[in-house]
């Protein structure tokens, strides 16, 4: 038996306006009930979801927020490593230069030879020239017969040696002496 298509009523107002419909009977009022807690479970379910759905957008949108403040902050730590980093780096460094600076100032001490020849010192200065610090600047230096220094020789010539050697005879600063020769010969 086929069954026929009716105009169902949408609302309980219009059931009661329709009592006289055909389908009418103890069924159809439980099957108006049961779609009517369908409707009611249905709409209860549509605005947890809704909920439920805004509460997730907001935990995803907190879980982005965290997600970016971390990031910052390992971007910041990054940076800060980085920064410790390198000034490790330049202080190793400036250990190695300390360590070759001192180890020029022994090698210079080392070089600033004394050597005797025929009752004359001979004064070897080198690192002088950045150019080539192998170059050797030297002067000759002998005590007189009235006990003065005197230099007798002196490669390159320095034009303030006898002003040099007028001090050493009133100072008697030798040590002043010797630095202020070395001083010359790096400013030529």
């Amino acid at each position: 038996m086929a069954l026929k298509e009716f105009d169902l009523p949408k609302t309980d107002f219009e059931w009661q306006l329709n009592s006289q419909h055909p389908l009418i009977g103890d069924e159809f009022t439980n099957m108006l009930k049961l779609y009517q807690r369908v409707q009611e479970t249905s709409e209860a379910l549509k605005e947890k979801w809704t909920q439920k759905n805004s509460e997730n957008k907001l935990m995803r949108r907190k879980h982005l927020e965290i997600i970016n403040e971390n990031a910052k902050y390992v971007a910041s730590h990054k940076k800060t490593v980085m920064e410790i980093e390198a000034l490790l780096s330049e202080t190793q460094n400036c250990k190695k230069k300390s360590i070759e600076v001192k180890a020029l100032i022994q090698q210079q001490k080392d070089e600033l030879a004394m050597k005797k020849e025929r009752e004359q010192l001979q004064f070897i200065f080198r690192s002088i020239s950045h150019k080539d610090p192998e170059l050797a600047y030297t002067f000759t230096l002998k005590i007189n017969d009235n006990g003065d220094y005197e230099v007798t020789s002196c490669d390159p010539p320095l034009e303030c040696m006898p002003l040099l050697e007028q001090k050493v005879r009133e100072t008697n600063n030798f040590s002043a002496f010797l630095a202020n020769i070395r001083k010359a010969f790096l400013q030529l």
